[in-house]
């Protein structure tokens, strides 16, 4: 049976809450992290049915990043108002495939780099649920020519995980292409907008009065005619 580490099983006893697995994929390195928040009453929670739990647990052990190494992930874990936050974070280099995390929470992974192609691939039973679902954010500044994202933001590639079950998810990049980030907003504020409305009165206030001056500096040079 596949060994289960700790903070998949973190993962698995969080209820009511949203885990982030975020991968950022540039310059031939891919960065993983893994965030999400959990309430003071999940903790109890968890601490009368378990004793040490996993979120426990967290606060004192280190978690290993790879599979055939002592590599550690470095790790936060902050209280918060309404509970605790906690982020997970290692940098891969050429051995992404070794990832802890990719190789316990999928069935099955084809990760592969071709050339000046990365392929990603992870499917089949998806071991790390949550009950609010596990979204997974892929960015990148290679271009991705292909993919099965359910919804682009820009330049990130989103995924929620809710079942399970039949898990699919793959992506195509080419380190020939570079991403083009989305333009910034032009956005105009309601003050922007007053002012521009005042310049307006001002600028048309300013006319009529040259107007008028120039009409009266007209009408007493014919009178003195």
């Amino acid at each position: 049976m596949r060994k289960k580490i700790l903070i998949l099983t973190l993962m698995l006893f969080l209820t009511g809450c949203t885990v982030n697995y975020n991968i950022d994929i540039k310059n031939n390195e891919i960065v993983e992290n893994l965030s999400g928040t959990f309430t003071d009453e999940e903790l109890e929670n968890d601490r009368q049915k378990n004793g040490m739990t996993p979120i426990t647990e967290l606060m004192y052990n280190e978690q290993k990043a790879l599979l055939n190494s002592e590599d550690l992930y470095q790790k936060s874990l902050d209280k918060t108002d309404e509970g605790y936050k906690y982020n997970l974070s290692y940098k891969y280099h050429d051995n992404y495939a070794d990832s802890r995390l990719i190789n316990s929470c999928f069935e099955k992974h084809n990760i592969e780099e071709i050339d000046d192609f990365y392929y990603i691939r992870a499917y089949g039973t998806f071991y790390c649920r949550a009950s609010d679902g596990i979204k997974i954010n892929v960015t990148s500044d290679y271009g991705i020519i292909e993919s099965n994202a359910e919804k682009i933001d820009g330049d990130k590639y989103i995924w929620t995980i809710e079942d399970e079950d039949n898990v699919d998810l793959y992506l195509v990049l080419s380190k020939n292409i570079k991403s083009e980030k989305p333009k910034a907003k032009l956005t105009i504020t309601t003050f922007q907008i007053v002012c521009f409305i005042i310049l307006l009165i001002l600028s048309a206030i300013t006319f009529f009065m040259y107007r008028k001056k120039n009409g009266n500096n007209k009408s007493a040079g014919r009178e003195t005619e």
